[in-house]
């Protein structure tokens, strides 16, 4: 006895069979709503695609890259003046 499950995803059907009974079943819905909506591309503001999450092409993805290999996203930081620890240091 051989049982095998195949699985159709553009039709989202379920074969199984089991020795020579075969069970098919179909999605139950086919409306599946998305948990978040649909939102701009981060870069060109056009649709945004699910397999470049958060992003519309490979090419905004690549350039996003790029600009953090670059650097070019930054938080900038206000470092503490070394004049001011002395003062804080003397005065204790």
């Amino acid at each position: 006895m051989c049982n095998v499950l195949k699985i159709d995803l553009p039709t989202g059907k379920v074969m199984i069979q089991a020795g020579t009974d075969m069970i098919i079943a179909k999605p139950k819905s086919s409306n599946v709503t998305p948990l978040r909506p649909a939102r701009p591309c981060a870069l060109c503001s056009k649709k945004a695609v699910q397999k470049f999450h958060p992003f519309c092409s490979k090419h905004c993805a690549d350039v996003d890259l790029n600009r953090w290999l670059k650097g070019s996203y930054v938080i900038p930081a206000s470092e503490e003046s070394e004049d001011w620890s002395e003062e804080q240091g003397e005065g204790a």
